[in-house]
């Protein structure tokens, strides 16, 4: 889903209603700024929630292996998608068209950006994507590359705030801030803003609660007031399912700790960033149903050490 999307061409036209491209005379102290509405108004923004995702030690990586990281990324995010358009279609369903994800993703290079609706999004598409991880690392997902290459650890980081699109490119404090907080940390965790902290205290009681809700309760959430439900009895292995055998949880959310770490200065204003851990368990299975693994993941850690925070 596109935020409010301008082109550069509109922009410059709009621009010179009230302003000279070229100017040869020397500046006068009579000359005066844009009013502020004009600058408002000109490039509108939507506030929207950004999950950075940044390659842990990729300049490590000694070549020809290194070369590889990148293409690794790319099929965790191909992966990702499939996993999420045939399992979690309820909450992901205003991303999925002709049956694919398409979601706004901005390529970094060592990671990228992918741009949300809001923070249950980001975090619900971060657990599927750590899962797929995790799949490559234990060597269930292109087992003779992950023996090539290694283990590959992941950063995470969640924030909400404006964002908006110029052409094909998005730009915004969302994604500004969202950088600003991958560059702070030193190891493989998940972090979130401010924003996105009240964001899930204010619709859901804290973001801690996911793990004692599942997806029928999204009815009751204003964010999924005209969201489709009527196929939830479909969904089996979305984000926020809770499946079991027995009294023993077999799927879905285990435990999220959330604790606040320090504040991080963005714009001359300093806003507080946490620590997200959350611990979830899901399953590895054949098409014919004749093999079958349960497998606990964990996205980020409570290790705030060499976390470069004020």
């Amino acid at each position: 889903m596109n935020s409010n999307k301008h082109s550069l061409e509109n922009i410059e036209a709009e621009l010179k209603k009230y302003d000279t491209e070229h100017n040869y005379s020397s500046y006068s102290a009579n000359d005066k700024e844009l009013e502020r509405q004009f600058l408002t108004d000109t490039i509108k923004t939507d506030i929207k929630s950004t999950l950075g995702i940044d390659i842990y030690q990729y300049s490590q990586f000694p070549e020809p292996n290194q070369n590889f990281i990148p293409v690794i990324f790319k099929l965790l995010i191909d992966v990702t998608n499939l996993n999420i358009a045939k399992y979690d279609f309820i909450l992901f369903q205003k991303y999925i068209k002709n049956s694919k994800l398409e979601i706004d993703f901005i390529d970094s290079g060592d990671g990228g950006f992918f741009i949300f609706e809001n923070p249950l999004l980001s975090l619900a598409y971060a657990i599927h994507f750590q899962e797929v991880l995790t799949n490559y690392n234990t060597y269930h997902l292109y087992r003779r590359l992950r023996i090539s290459i290694g283990e590959i650890s992941l950063r995470y980081s969640i924030t909400y705030d404006s964002i908006f699109q110029l052409d094909d490119n998005f730009y915004g404090a969302s994604i500004i801030n969202n950088a600003r907080i991958l560059s702070k940390d030193k190891l493989n965790r998940c972090l979130s803003d401010q924003n996105t902290h009240d964001w899930f205290l204010k619709y859901f009681n804290s973001i801690e609660q996911l793990s004692n809700i599942t997806d029928r309760d999204l009815k009751r959430v204003e964010p999924f007031k005209d969201y489709d439900f009527k196929n939830i009895s479909k969904i089996k292995f979305s984000a926020l399912s809770k499946n079991a055998n027995g009294a023993v949880q077999s799927f879905g959310i285990k435990n999220i700790y959330s604790q606040k770490i320090g504040l991080i200065k963005s714009k001359n204003q300093y806003f507080s960033i946490y620590n997200l851990q959350i611990t979830f368990i899901y399953g590895i299975f054949n098409e014919e149903g004749t093999e079958y693994q349960n497998i606990t993941s964990t996205l980020g850690n409570l290790n705030t050490s060499g976390l470069n925070v004020e």
